[in-house]
């Protein structure tokens, strides 16, 4: 009987040492793809970089405020480059993130910031006044507005902005458009690329997840912590993926510990046995 309960032991312990220390296949490091010079618009990732905090700009209420006095208050923040008056993405962009922000456990101005900066600088306070008003009355909690900036500036506030996270964006002339790039800038509390996220249909769970590791998990739940070590972010889509190696081995775990389990209360019924 003792022979039978050191096997199991021994078995039990090889199980979890391939388990946990089978290697696993590093990711391949992500390398930015080759700079078109004739591609004007896009994103080119600057994860890590800061933001320049003494860039000037003018809220909402017409105030000139540095960038920075956004940052250093513990909570992440995302930042989206638009224009104001565009006809176009902009505004489906910053619907579709009020939808996706709506559905978050996370409360906008308690756990997160928004800051969106208008790249045309002939926009006034007024224009991103009336544009903060539409989008805040359509969140759907009403009195966590205070969290979103809409801001105003001069080109060489703009500019230098723009380059610090990868926008890249042109003007048409004969359209009097802009044309640039959709997505959403995820800045640690301190005002450092940690994120992209690209597009317009926007998964809840991204921006969650994002924000969270943007936080150095400082806010979100416990469950939070367990989906990133189930999904792994991918630099190239701007999305959340399924780690699968990750889910097996965690799967694998749990399996021997529940074996683990029955074995012991199998063998502590042999062990009462009289003999």
């Amino acid at each position: 009987m003792r022979s039978k309960f050191r096997f199991g032991i021994e078995l039990l312990i090889a199980l979890v040492v391939l388990i946990v220390l089978f290697p696993t296949p590093s990711a391949p490091a992500y390398s930015a793809p080759p700079i078109d010079v004739n591609r004007e618009v896009a994103f080119d990732q600057r994860l890590g970089v800061d933001v320049p905090a003494d860039l000037v700009f003018n809220n909402e209420q017409g105030k000139t405020i540095r960038l920075g006095a956004y940052f250093n208050h513990a909570k992440p923040v995302i930042l989206t480059l638009n224009y104001f008056s565009c006809p176009n993405l902009c505004s489906l962009e910053l619907d579709q993130l009020t939808g996706a922000i709506s559905d978050l456990a996370l409360n906008l101005g308690d756990d997160f910031d928004i800051i969106s900066v208008s790249i045309d600088p002939r926009e006034t306070p007024d224009i991103a006044f009336e544009k903060r008003w539409q989008y805040i009355r359509n969140y759907a909690r009403p009195g966590r507005g205070a969290g979103w900036h809409f801001l105003t500036g001069p080109e060489d506030s703009i500019v230098p902005l723009t380059e610090a996270v990868g926008f890249r964006y042109t003007y048409d002339g004969e359209k009097e458009e802009f044309a640039h790039p959709i997505g959403l800038v995820i800045l640690t509390p301190q005002g450092k690329v940690a994120r992209y996220i690209y597009g317009v249909d926007y998964d809840p769970r991204d921006i969650r997840l994002a924000l969270v590791e943007a936080s150095e998990n400082k806010i979100g739940t416990a469950i939070d912590q367990i989906l990133l070590l189930c999904y792994s972010y991918d630099p190239s889509t701007g999305k959340y993926s399924p780690m699968v190696l990750s889910m097996v081995r965690i799967g694998g775990v749990v399996m021997v510990v529940l074996l683990a389990a029955g074995l012991m209360w199998l063998w502590s019924k042999d062990l009462k046995r009289p003999t």
